[in-house]
């Protein structure tokens, strides 16, 4: 978007040279701005090890798309690197969060609520 004329040929239905109203088009950027909310979602309502590895996969996968996307145009290479570059750092957080410590933190709220539920 830091080109001039973006804003232009947005208006007049292309994107970087293709059909802006194209299904494909429109499906990446639904999956670009969609996937980060599913991810924050799920990392609600999954279990540990299903969210470790959803989010050391998905991250890879993002981190590819994102780097398959520089030297498309001359302002999004920057955006593109940064949004990698942030992919890639949940995976590695994700893949180097202690589990033992988790699983501790876990088994004490299991008790808290054993003890909680049984006082009723």
């Amino acid at each position: 978007m830091f080109e001039p004329g973006v804003v232009r040929d947005l208006m007049a239905g292309e994107w970087m040279g293709t059909n802006a109203h194209d299904a494909t088009v429109q499906i990446s950027w639904a999956i670009n701005w969609l996937l980060p909310l599913t991810m924050a979602f799920l990392t609600l309502v999954l279990s540990d090890a299903a969210n470790r590895w959803t989010n050391v996969v998905v991250g890879a996968i993002f981190a590819s798309g994102a780097i398959g996307t520089v030297g498309v145009a001359s302002g999004i290479p920057v955006l593109a690197l940064y949004s990698a570059l942030g992919a890639l750092l949940i995976a590695w957080h994700v893949w180097k969060w202690p589990r033992a410590v988790h699983e501790d933190v876990t088994a004490r709220a299991k008790e808290v609520r054993e003890q909680s539920t049984e006082g009723r």
